[in-house]
């Protein structure tokens, strides 16, 4: 049975929120800026208010507040009377201290509500999270860090950026603190030097006072308050991590492997650009910079995991506007990528988490990735993958321009991901098979215009599928050698429908003995899976511009 705390004399003394604000209050990981909530027993109001360093010793002389709750609106103010008075704007209001919350009251017509102040929030660079009810920021890997945190009757802003803030500002944070108590215990078991006393530490202070009940506020004999505040020190300048204050940030450049030495030791080497060759003589006794590195192709499953974030391309991984890197992906097992790039496009945790998956240098580069990097020839992509995404486009740009109309429609934004994830294999699991049949099914059969092929093809049996349509409707428009590429997509629509929709039983069986799945690298049947999707696309779009 939980403690009754009305009877409790630590509950009515505020002894744990003295050892809070003593010890945690603006030390924990998110402060607490803002705090309106009451319940039977308790009553807790918090705001926040700017200082100057000039004025915290005052400020810390009494447990009187620099700023109410509410105040702090801009608005004008008028000096003198008659003729001789002055209007003048005042951006806070008529007080001591900047609010950094601003409680928005519309008398009773709307309901009112705090908001952080715009200029820490357009400072910090934050997003507004609505599934969240948080502002978010995005860190250098493209995730999201909530940084003020929304509750009903709360506000939450983490401690790092609020210091930053401070420090930035050259000025200081004020806690201010109200709590009131209800108690069943009498006055007459206080002591007379509790009833009202004062604390003045070097950064905070506060009265203390319990009253009997003569209001008739309940049955409760006794009311205690806890009013002061606390002052919250800037970070220093040499932990803000904003520009230019990081500038003296030490960046971590690990070493990667580059080679074995000829005992088959491993050769590892910093990625730190400054520290590598070029051809202009720079660090001659250094690896080139474009020396390249492989990794196991699964480096890029975190990037694949998160379309909303990262985008893989041909021959490019970007994360949003923030970075971008240089690769070599088109090859079926390895990724690789230029010494100097890792440490000079990478941001930092995006190196270590590359290390993982670094492996000792298999084979070379694709034949590709030479011509375009030192031929500066144009060359089209080796991966199927890629190739694949590519003649989509094609057949689809060139579909419309023939047509009118996209032989394959554009993908809802829940959807995109299965058109942008759409990859060779990044290991032989069959979760990671049955995902990518799934994707290129999508793409291939589900994203088929069935409805502009309908009133195309007349004739066609009400029950007709989308792959019975699609090939009605070519033989109707005299396309030719279509049969494999039917044939493929009937394929595609069964391994589906028999062992990624459904459980797989004799059905799956089947299509897995006809296409040897079971004999194969199932890394190397959805190669060819794909590699077969291309020869369609290729067919078709070289039809449609013939008969433009």
């Amino acid at each position: 049975m939980a403690k009754d705390l009305t009877y409790d004399t630590d509950f009515l003394f505020f002894r744990d929120q003295r050892t809070f604000i003593a010890n945690s209050l603006g030390n924990d990981p998110y402060t607490c800026v803002y705090n309106f909530g009451r319940d039977q027993i308790n009553t807790v109001t918090v705001f926040t208010g700017l200082l100057k360093k000039s004025q915290i010793k005052k400020a810390l002389s009494t447990v009187d507040w620099e700023i109410s709750l509410g105040d702090g609106l801009p608005c004008c103010c008028r000096h003198g009377a008659g003729a001789d008075a002055k209007v003048t704007y005042d951006r806070y209001g008529h007080n001591d201290a900047e609010p950094l919350i601003f409680v928005r009251n519309f008398l009773d017509f709307q309901p009112s509500y705090p908001e952080v102040s715009e200029e820490f929030r357009l400072f910090h660079n934050l997003h507004f999270n609505e599934k969240r009810n948080e502002y978010v920021k995005f860190d250098e890997s493209g995730n999201q860090e909530a940084i003020v945190k929304y509750s009903r009757d709360r506000i939450l802003i983490r401690t790092k950026e609020l210091r930053e803030y401070l420090s930035v500002r050259k000025c200081y944070l004020a806690i201010y603190f109200d709590i009131f108590r209800s108690s069943y215990i009498n006055i007459k078991e206080v002591a007379e030097d509790q009833i009202l006393s004062q604390v003045h530490e070097k950064s905070y202070c506060y009265q203390q006072c319990i009253t009997e009940n003569r209001f008739g506020m309940g049955d409760y004999l006794t009311h205690s308050n806890l009013r002061g505040k606390k002052i919250i020190n800037p970070l220093p300048l040499s932990k803000v991590s904003v520009w230019p204050y990081d500038e003296q940030k030490q960046e971590r450049y690990p070493e990667f492997i580059i080679g074995l030495d000829d005992d088959g030791d491993i050769v590892r080497y910093t990625c730190d650009p400054d520290k590598l060759a070029n051809y202009f003589g720079k660090n001659p006794e250094a690896p080139q910079y474009l020396t390249h590195v492989f990794f196991k192709r699964e480096v890029l499953q975190k990037y694949y995991g998160n379309s909303e974030v990262y985008s893989v391309e041909d021959s490019y991984l970007r994360c949003g506007s923030m970075w971008g890197l240089r690769m070599d992906n088109h090859q079926p097992d390895v990724v690789i990528a230029y010494l100097g790039d890792l440490g000079k496009q990478l941001p930092e945790a995006e190196r270590i988490y590359w290390l993982h998956f670094n492996i000792p240098p298999e084979g070379k580069a694709s034949h590709v990735k030479f011509l375009r990097d030192f031929m500066a020839e144009a060359a089209e992509p080796e991966g199927a993958d890629l190739l694949f995404k590519q003649e989509y486009k094609y057949l689809n740009e060139a579909w419309q321009t023939k047509y009118s109309w996209p032989l394959f429609l554009d993908l809802i934004p829940q959807d995109k991901h299965y058109f942008q994830n759409l990859r060779l294999l990044l290991n032989n699991s069959q979760n990671e098979f049955d995902s990518q049949v799934l994707s290129l099914t999508k793409v291939m059969i589900d994203a088929l215009n069935e409805e502009e092929i309908k009133k195309r093809t007349p004739g066609l049996p009400s029950d007709s599928k989308g792959i019975t349509k699609l090939e009605t409707f070519l033989t109707a428009q005299g396309f030719s050698n279509t049969e494999q590429g039917i044939q493929f997509l009937r394929d595609l629509q069964k391994i589906r429908s028999t062992g990624v929709a459904h459980l797989k039983g004799n059905k799956f069986k089947d299509i897995q003995c006809r296409l040897q799945m079971d004999k194969r690298e199932l890394k190397v049947v959805f190669e060819d899976m794909l590699r077969s999707g291309i020869s369609l696309l290729k067919l078709l779009c070289s039809q449609v511009e013939s008969k433009k």
